[in-house]
């Protein structure tokens, strides 16, 4: 696992430098990769007792679960990373303002995750889940009209406040 992963790091980070595969390292790299993550893949299914239990995917539950988890994760990640990147190379924000412009969706993410932890347990998980998808969907709606807005007024001079006062003052 360590190989494959390991060569497989060093192809996704170089590989736009070396144009990916007219580069024989990086082709030669991604063979490795393939060949010790199957190579892995196979030993733990038939080991007795694999170090990584692969055989828990098995089960639905957890392989939806888990697949999920991992979705929800990349995109948020994803927007935490490059919101702030577009922000200030598309639409000419400095790091204050699309600092500014993220940091209600940073503080309630803060203050609404130890409620959710103690809702868990009385209320159904399937509730919470279709509630967050409901406030999540209004979330990048509103955050993609007011991006909207920023770059209508952006496209002829700098937006001269910042993110979140840009957006309320967009609202009179």
């Amino acid at each position: 696992m360590c190989i494959g992963v390991a060569t497989l790091q060093f192809v996704l980070e170089e590989g736009p430098r070396d144009d990916w595969f007219a580069s024989p390292v990086i082709t030669a790299l991604s063979a490795v990769a393939a060949v010790a993550l199957a190579a892995f893949i196979i030993r733990e299914l038939t080991a007795v007792a694999p170090v990584v239990n692969l055989r828990l995917f098995r089960d639905k539950t957890f392989a939806a679960g888990t697949a999920i988890g991992g979705v929800m994760f990349a995109m948020l990640m994803g927007t935490m990373f490059l919101l702030p990147v577009f922000m200030q190379e598309v639409l000419g924000f400095d790091a204050t303002q699309s600092g500014n412009t993220l940091m209600p969706r940073t503080l309630a993410m803060m203050v609404v995750t130890p409620f959710i932890g103690r809702l868990y347990n009385r209320v159904p998980p399937a509730l919470i889940v279709a509630a967050g998808g409901v406030f999540s969907r209004w979330a990048r709606t509103s955050s993609a009209a007011s991006l909207w807005r920023a770059r209508r007024s952006t496209s002829s001079r700098r937006c001269s406040s910042p993110g979140w006062a840009s957006r309320a003052s967009s609202f009179r």
